[in-house]
C-alpha cells in the first residue's frame, strides 16, 4: 500500500468514529426533546436521520477532501501530522455543523412549542 492510501484510510476511519461518537452522545436527549415537541409521527426520526447524514457524510467528506502529500519514504511522525491535519478539518466541520443544527432545532422548538403547553 502507498503511504497516502494508509493515511487516507486512517483519517477516514477516525472521522467516521468521531461522527459516530458525537451522534451517540446527542441522540438520546435529542430524541426525547423532539418527541415531546413535535406532534408529527415521523418528525423525530426525520430530524435524527438528518443529523446522522449531516455528521457522517460531512465528516467523511472533510476526511477525503484534498489528498495527502506523503512521500514514499515517509516516517511515522509524518503520518501523524498529516492525519492530525485532516482531523482538524473534520472537527472544524463537525463544530460548524452542530452550531447550524442547534440553531435550526432551536427555531423549530420555539415555533412549535412543546405539546405539554397546549
Amino acid at each position: 500500500m502507498l503511504p497516502n492510501d494508509i493515511g487516507f484510510i486512517v483519517a477516514a476511519v477516525l472521522a467516521i468514529l468521531a461522527a459516530f461518537i458525537l451522534y451517540r452522545i446527542l441522540e438520546p436527549s435529542l430524541q426525547k426533546l423532539l418527541t415531546e415537541t413535535l406532534d408529527l409521527p415521523g418528525g423525530p426520526a426525520f430530524y435524527l436521520r438528518s443529523l446522522a447524514i449531516l455528521l457522517f457524510l460531512g465528516a467523511l467528506g472533510q476526511a477525503i477532501s484534498a489528498g495527502m502529500d506523503l512521500k514514499p519514504g515517509a516516517r511515522g511522525m509524518e503520518y501523524v501530522w498529516a492525519i492530525a491535519s485532516k482531523l482538524s478539518d473534520v472537527f472544524g466541520y463537525l463544530f460548524a455543523a452542530l452550531i447550524v443544527y442547534l440553531v435550526l432545532i432551536t427555531i423549530l422548538i420555539a415555533a412549535l412549542k412543546p405539546r405539554s403547553s397546549k
